[in-house]
């Protein structure tokens, strides 16, 4: 799972696969969004282009990397107005308990 807050809307996206982040990243025109992983703990998106190990990619495509120095996920429910996701994924306590449960 890939958690993506949009401060602005204050609207969270719940995504299965990363590749659905990353292309949502990709089409979001400017809006600011923060990821986060399945365990809630921050993310950024980078471009293949700022890491010296990615050769065979070009350089301009984008994807995500543990970032330091954010609240997590449990910390930014409190903004959260809406969420859209699949069930039980589909609620700020829904959110809640998942990352309760990947605590544990």
């Amino acid at each position: 799972m890939i958690f993506a807050l949009c401060v602005a809307e204050r609207r969270l996206l719940v995504f299965e696969a990363e590749v659905a982040a990353i292309a949502h990243a990709e089409d979001s025109d400017g809006t600011a969004w923060q990821f986060f992983d399945a365990a809630g703990l921050p993310l950024e998106v980078v471009t293949a282009g700022e890491h010296p190990r990615c050769f065979f990619v070009a350089p301009d495509t984008l994807y995500l990397r543990a970032a330091d120095r954010q609240a997590g996920l449990a910390q930014r429910l409190h903004e959260v107005a809406a969420v859209q996701g699949p069930a039980p994924l589909d609620s700020v306590q829904g959110v809640r308990d998942w990352l309760r449960r990947s605590k544990a």
